[in-house]
């Protein structure tokens, strides 16, 4: 059928211009879409590459990831995850009908992810949370809860928006003060409103008061899962070390690596006896080489 309609639009063609100039740009049309899909395969190998490096390099034992959908972090083999989401999956293709199509991940914790009740203190080796810190309304309050359940040593993956590249590009940086008070009085109406209406006016870019306050019903009354928060890489890594001093986190910011839209994100939770030891390990293999001038083969 289709290619009886081919043949019959080539025949009008050959006698009316406008008709073969139409199947030049359908067909140079197609031509682009498909270089496009082929761009944006090969952007997304690049992306889930630099994740996937990441993960077998610092992932191991067992662990958790938070609301990873029908998006899985691949992880290496030495590592075994249980997947957490705050619905089941029954319930989260109710939420999420766009998703339906999809293969989502089995889930076998039902939790609120920022607060981890089910998780015992001290039990994984590593937590993931990809594109999930910028939705918490406390990610102080989430960091600390992260940091109890992880083992010594244990690692947090985390992959955040980095707002110079998303939606968010025009909303100013969340500020670390900002952030103590929404820990000092989680949960808040009041600073989820603000946030409403910081999406309205810089997100949506909407002008007048009657379109703003008619946005910020929306999202309240659909629930929306909004972006709370925005940040850099230099604000993300200004957060993570000040909550550590802050609030007496033995934790380090292992690595931070730009990929595309967001940041990859590594912290390892160490005591203060075990980093002594690393630091006394280090010093020691320094300590014990032989002066300059033997190393350079001088006098």
């Amino acid at each position: 059928m289709m290619a009886t309609v081919r043949t019959t639009l080539r025949r009008v063609a050959t006698r009316v211009p406008v008709a073969k100039q139409v199947l030049d740009d359908r067909a140079k049309l197609r031509q682009a879409v498909a270089i496009l899909t082929i761009e944006k395969q090969q952007l997304a190998e690049r992306w889930n590459e630099k994740r996937s490096l990441v993960s077998y390099a610092f992932l191991k034992g067992s662990g958790i990831e938070i609301g990873a959908l029908h998006m899985p972090l691949l992880l290496p083999p030495e590592a075994a995850v249980q997947y957490v989401d705050y619905l089941s999956v029954e319930d989260l293709r109710k939420q999420y009908p766009e998703l339906r199509d999809l293969p989502l991940v089995d889930v076998a914790i039902v939790d609120n992810g920022e607060q981890l009740t089910k998780v015992k203190n001290g039990s994984v080796d590593f937590i993931v949370a990809n594109h999930f810190l910028e939705h918490c309304q406390d990610p102080i309050g989430t960091l600390i809860t992260f940091y109890k359940k992880l083992r010594r040593e244990g690692v947090i993956y985390m992959c955040i928006p980095n707002k110079v590249y998303t939606f968010d590009m025009d909303r100013p940086v969340t500020t670390y003060e900002h952030l103590l008070q929404e820990h000092k009085h989680y949960p808040s109406q009041k600073l989820y409103l603000e946030h409403c209406r910081e999406i309205a006016e810089y997100g949506e870019h909407l002008k007048t008061e009657t379109d703003i306050k008619r946005c910020v019903k929306s999202l309240v009354d659909t629930n929306y899962s909004i972006h709370y928060h925005v940040w850099t890489q230099a604000a993300l890594s200004e957060f993570f070390y000040r909550v550590a001093a802050d609030f007496s986190l033995d934790i380090t910011l292992e690595a931070m690596i730009k990929n595309q839209h967001e940041i990859i994100c590594v912290l390892r939770k160490y005591s203060a006896n075990e980093e002594k030891k690393q630091l006394a390990d280090i010093r020691k293999i320094y300590s014990d080489l032989p002066p300059m001038w033997e190393r350079l083969g001088t006098k």
